[in-house]
């Protein structure tokens, strides 16, 4: 629906004469909400095992890297760039990958099986 919305020109004019508050005000609204379902999530995540801990560490580090070292994707494509020059992108991959590659795959019960750990209960974050 808000695909057909976006391609009739009315729409399209509604919203560009929109006042500049109106719109940040909107976008504040949205943002603060993303950032509110994201704490509710880690509320639930166990973040008292030492792998989820270092997922989210990671995750939040690599996601903070295109903010304090822009220059950094200078020589890869502009599609790259693009996607690469956003850290919420880059957050949001390296936690999809990590939580991949620590948790469901060999690699994470051999790492609890050296330190005595026992993997987390499976929980479902998402309904």
């Amino acid at each position: 629906m808000l695909l057909l919305m976006g391609l009739m020109p009315v729409t399209g004019a509604v919203i560009a004469a929109l006042p500049d508050p109106v719109v940040g005000g909107v976008s504040m609204m949205l943002i603060t909400s993303i950032a509110a379902v994201g704490v509710s999530t880690l509320r639930k995540a166990d973040l008292g095992d030492t792998i989820n801990s270092l997922i989210l560490s990671a995750a939040v580090a690599v996601g903070l890297l295109s903010e304090f070292a822009s220059d950094i994707w200078i020589n890869f494509p502009d599609w790259a760039q693009t996607l690469l020059s956003d850290g919420v992108v880059l957050a949001a991959l390296s936690a999809f990958f990590l939580n991949l590659l620590f948790n469901h795959t060999s690699l994470a019960e051999k790492a609890r099986a050296s330190r005595s750990e026992t993997k987390p209960v499976s929980e479902s974050l998402f309904l």
